[in-house]
């Protein structure tokens, strides 16, 4: 095994049990002086739906959320609407299902706004990186 990825993936187990005894944020309680950079993870109802990592993570975490941000700023929004409308793997071909295409319709707009809203009821766990 190569010794980087040794020493990458060796640490793995203590990374996760850190992010996962990290205090749970809700909407509204994020604290001025949280790590600039780090790793996310989104719960709802105890289960665990998205991980993430970002460089601007106070940022990161607006954009899922803020009612403006557009589908490729709210990834995980936009994952759970296409998931919620039924629509299944991403068209790469200009139409109706690529995200300019589904941004268009009224129905996915609707979903995309709920996804938004319930991403922000969501408990956010974050950790240094």
């Amino acid at each position: 095994m190569h010794p980087r990825f040794l020493a990458v993936t060796s640490s793995l187990d203590d990374k996760l049990n850190e992010l996962l005894a990290s205090k749970p944020l809700a909407f509204g309680q994020l604290p001025t002086t949280m790590p600039r950079a780090g790793v996310y993870l989104f719960t709802e109802n105890e289960k665990h739906l998205y991980v993430g990592r970002s460089n601007r993570l106070r940022d990161r975490y607006f954009l899922h959320c803020r009612p403006g941000s557009r589908q490729n700023q709210a990834s995980f929004a936009y994952k759970l609407t296409r998931e919620g409308l039924g629509i299944q793997g991403a068209s790469y071909v200009a139409g109706p299902q690529t995200r300019s295409g589904l941004a268009a319709t009224s129905s996915f707009v609707e979903a995309f706004t709920a996804a938004k809203f319930r991403i922000q009821q969501m408990v956010l766990i974050s950790t240094e990186m």
